[in-house]
């Protein structure tokens, strides 16, 4: 990893991007909203509790393949036209082929043990994040929640 992706790396742990936020205040601030983190960070329970626009989930492409489903997920989401939420840990590979989003939800840690396999993804999706964050200062990655992402709203 290079130093700036160390650097952004410990910033976007550190939670320098953005403050606290809960589910309904980032809806109503931006339209298109991705969420990703490691498996197992909530991701999938969090969107269960959108009901105002398409949700889009990237474990829905994964039988393409890593490339191909980060690809198939950008081209999905990009031809949505207004609101929409994505999900999965394909969405920093998705940012990084196009994918347009307004702000970028970071959940942080598992709500469950991981094995190494997971541990290694969770790294990956991080290090992916961190290298698009660097050419798109911009889009505010939001890292910190005023509750656990899974409990009740």
């Amino acid at each position: 990893m290079s130093g700036k992706a160390a650097q952004l790396h410990s910033e976007i742990a550190a939670g320098k991007y953005a403050a606290a936020q809960t589910l309904p205040a980032l809806l109503a601030r931006y339209q298109r909203i991705a969420i990703t983190g490691a498996p197992k960070a909530g991701k999938t329970t969090l969107v269960q509790q959108v009901t105002d626009r398409p949700v889009v989930h990237g474990d829905d492409h994964m039988g393409e393949g890593w490339s191909g489903s980060s690809e198939r997920l950008a081209a999905v989401v990009n031809a949505i036209v207004g609101p929409v939420v994505v999900e999965g840990v394909q969405v920093p590979r998705a940012l990084r082929k196009g994918m347009r989003v307004d702000c970028v939800v970071w959940l942080e840690g598992a709500h469950q043990p991981l094995s190494g396999q997971q541990n290694g993804m969770a790294k990956g999706v991080r290090t992916v994040l961190n290298e698009w964050r660097a050419l798109n200062p911009d889009v505010p990655v939001i890292t910190h929640w005023a509750s656990a992402p899974w409990a009740a709203a």
